[in-house]
């Protein structure tokens, strides 16, 4: 009998607040096959930090004091100054991983279409 696999895609997004024109610190998702064993077959993983150069985008204070009480592996992770690429770019690149599910599903292009540079 043929096997059905279900993909599916979790996407993380560490930011400087929790309002909708906070800074982006970095962008992470992760393609996983609802039926599979991950210690057979790891998942695919996608992970950018992105330039703080994001004009328009704020910083909240509190969040700000939150980041710096968490551990130096955590902090590192996602406030490392190395190996930045821009916003837009790392949204572009996060379609291309998400678009691994179903090349060239208009799911996809529908979501992505809604985020805002």
């Amino acid at each position: 009998m043929a096997s059905n696999k279900s993909k599916g895609c979790v996407v993380d997004i560490e930011t400087y607040g929790t309002e909708d024109d906070c800074k982006i610190l970095s962008i992470g998702a992760v393609i996983f096959d609802e039926y599979g064993d991950v210690r057979k077959t790891p998942p695919e993983t996608f992970h950018m930090l992105v330039d703080l150069d994001q004009p328009g985008r704020t910083v909240d204070a509190s969040t700000l004091s939150w980041w710096e009480k968490q551990s130096e592996e955590a902090r590192m992770r996602v406030l490392a100054e190395d190996n930045r690429v821009p916003l837009e770019e790392a949204l572009l690149e996060l379609t291309g991983f998400i678009r691994k599910l179903s090349p060239g599903s208009y799911g996809v292009a529908l979501q992505t279409s809604t985020w805002v540079f």
